[in-house]
């Protein structure tokens, strides 16, 4: 063990703090997140410390290692983990205890970082809701340390005892230039990979092995200059920097260079900064440090989650609350844990922590794959989470690529092509995919064949733009199919604005330059004159209202709190102001075209003043834009002419 330092805890204090009351929204500490370097500074200088010198003295062995990093790590994590899954029954919508089922199943074997990296944007306007999205940190620690033990004992090998230094610093500058060139065209993968991490750990281990090789302290008129300028190095960012910030590369290094310069500088006894960060209140709260982290999240996400955005003494309470569980946390389970852990064997510990590892996996999937267990819900918030769910032919329907089109691997409703004197081809993004059940029961209520070509976010007018996802080559099949086929009718329907700068579509996280409303206009004349020269008729169906939030979602939420009211509807003239240009696009190309007509989903969804989201107790959308199972059956009279049903 090394010699305690109450400095180090005081650092800590200094990491956790403004990671805290960022999290809590406590707008002045916009750059809070920068605690998490501070602590991979101190996680990499503490157990390279231990490692180096076990390993100097030949003690090293990576069975005591681990059974310390176990001891030190697991209990708490576990019952947090208990903790919110518990909690999350009881009040976490399906889909939403299903996303907590995947990061239980990646975290117990430190992988939730990748899972985090695929699914969540740390720097999103209050953080998607997401209760263990701050273990993403323990998992690229112990990433680190699968591969870190190692190196350093083939390192002592080849240098015969010699000090890693020179190694360590070349770790760690190819791991900065890693971060810095990945971070231009990926800052997620920067953000929350080990190996875009590493030199933050490694800047620690840097220090321990160079403290190991020069037993001399800084002079102490060194050590206080240099704790000075550490100290502005890690509370400066915490001010300045913000969710805005390309982080971490660049951003990065004032923060990691401060915590070595303190823990460097701290080496001299009776230094100003020492003795300050020595004081009781920061040693306090660096001693809950590790349990105030892995408990302050969880308590504000699910907080947030029931009760909305907090207010100011909601967030004193909240702050209240976590230091409270956290010392809790700290007495009765990281300390006794500690102290009884070093009596026991590592056979016994290791056989504990994978026991409770493949029980917590094991949960974890199952809720992964009963999806969040709708039944356990109240009767009314299940039907509101049932609306939200599409059918497993919707997600197969809407997969069709260029070539399986040519193949004919393509969905068909209703009688057979020579049985039916209408032939539909419904064609369109993930908007026409909601409407897929209604479009399956009017094949058969009015025996009528309908082809369905989707493929989801690729509607018409993002062809040319997104060339990587095969849009271009599937609608130029479908006009080609089209052509050279008997068809009756087509019906177009798609999310028409996602072409349109002011919309923020990025697949697969690649954004894109958008047209202009001029050059929308172009390519969609360009795409009309192809219609005109079908002989079919065309329905254009307009884009459906866009909810001011996730409709299903937020009423299984309300009921689950007994709250079942409906919230702010979007207005008529709040839809119409965001579709107006597309949707005079679409009525013009009706006025001048014969073949072609408008199915206008307003005149279904819309009164005279709102654009309804709930009808009996029913969600009409799945989502904020998608149409529910029930919404597109709620649309049936709109679409009724189309399918030869009465007069349009």
């Amino acid at each position: 063990m090394l010699k305690y330092r109450q400095d180090i805890d005081g650092l800590r204090a200094l990491a956790i703090i403004p990671v805290v009351l960022y999290h809590l929204g406590y707008g002045v500490f916009s750059g809070g997140f920068v605690g998490v370097d501070v602590f991979f500074v101190i996680s990499g200088f503490l157990i390279t410390s231990i490692i180096w010198k076990d390993i100097s003295k030949g003690e090293f062995t990576f069975g005591n290692f681990w059974k310390r990093r176990a001891i030190r790590i697991l209990p708490a994590m576990y019952l947090v983990i208990v903790a919110v899954l518990i909690y999350g029954w009881f009040y976490s919508a399906p889909t939403d205890y299903e996303s907590i089922g995947r990061a239980v199943r990646q975290q117990v074997f430190f992988a939730s970082n990748i899972f985090f990296y695929e699914s969540v944007d740390y720097f999103s306007e209050g953080l998607a809701y997401q209760p263990l999205l701050h273990m993403w940190s323990l998992a690229v620690e112990e990433q680190f340390y699968i591969a870190f033990p190692l190196i350093c004992i083939l390192a002592y090998k080849v240098s015969k005892g010699r000090s890693p230094l020179g190694l360590f610093l070349l770790l760690l500058l190819l791991s900065l230039s890693g971060s810095i060139y990945v971070i231009a065209d990926d800052p997620l993968r920067a953000f929350y990979f080990t190996h875009l991490r590493a030199w933050e750990l490694l800047a620690g281990s840097c220090l321990a092995v160079f403290l190991s090789s020069h037993k001399a302290s800084p002079g102490v008129l060194k050590a206080e200059v240099l704790g000075v300028i550490g100290l502005l190095l890690v509370v400066a960012p915490v001010f300045i920097l913000d969710h805005d910030t390309v982080f971490p590369g660049w951003s990065a290094i004032p923060s990691v260079l401060g915590a070595v310069l303190l823990i460097y500088s701290g080496a001299v006894e009776n230094t100003f900064i020492r003795k300050l960060l020595s004081a009781k209140v920061l040693v306090f709260v660096g001693l809950i440090s590790y349990s105030l982290y892995l408990w302050h999240w969880p308590i504000y996400a699910y907080f947030t989650y029931v009760y909305g955005a907090l207010n100011e003494s909601e967030r004193f309470l909240l702050l209240i609350a976590s230091l409270l569980v956290s010392y809790l946390s700290y007495r009765l389970v990281e300390q006794p844990v500690r102290r009884s852990g070093s009596n026991v064997s590592g056979k016994k510990v290791a056989a504990v922590c994978i026991f409770f590892a493949v029980v917590l996996a094991v949960v974890g999937q199952f809720i992964r794959k009963e999806h969040g267990y709708i039944d356990r819900l109240p009767e009314a918030a299940k039907v509101y989470a049932n609306d939200r769910e599409w059918g497993k032919f919707q997600k197969k329907c809407s997969e069709l690529t260029a070539e399986r089109l040519r193949n004919s691997d393509y969905c068909r409703f209703g009688p057979k092509s020579d049985q039916s004197e209408k032939i539909i081809v419904t064609w369109g993004d993930s908007h026409n995919a909601a409407l897929l059940p209604l479009y399956k029961a009017m094949a058969e209520k009015h025996q009528v064949h309908v082809k369905h070509f989707g493929k989801t976010a690729c509607n018409l007018m993002v062809d040319d733009l997104v060339p990587d996802a095969g849009c271009k080559l599937f609608n130029d099949e479908v006009f080609t199919y089209l052509k050279n086929n008997d068809v009756t009718d087509v019906i177009v329907a798609s999310r028409w604005s996602s072409g349109l700068k002011e919309e923020s579509y990025k697949p697969d996280k690649k954004s894109y330059d958008k047209l202009t409303e001029s050059g929308y206009e172009l390519e969609f004349q360009r795409i009309v004159k192809q219609f005109s020269g079908l002989d079919a008729t065309v329905w254009l169906v307009t884009e459906v209202p866009l909810q001011k939030y996730d409709v299903a979602e937020f009423m299984t939420k309300s009921v689950m709190k007994g709250d079942d009211s409906i919230p702010e509807l979007l207005t008529l003239a709040e839809h119409r102001l965001r579709v107006g240009f597309t949707d005079r696009l679409l009525i013009n190309a009706a006025r001048d075209n014969d073949s072609i007509k408008i199915i206008n989903t307003e005149s279904g969804l819309c009164d005279d003043h709102e654009c309804k989201a709930i009808v009996d107790g029913r969600s009409l959308y799945k989502d904020d834009d998608h149409l529910s199972n029930f919404g597109a059956m709620y649309l049936e009279s709109i679409f009724s002419a189309a399918f030869g049903d009465g007069q349009f």
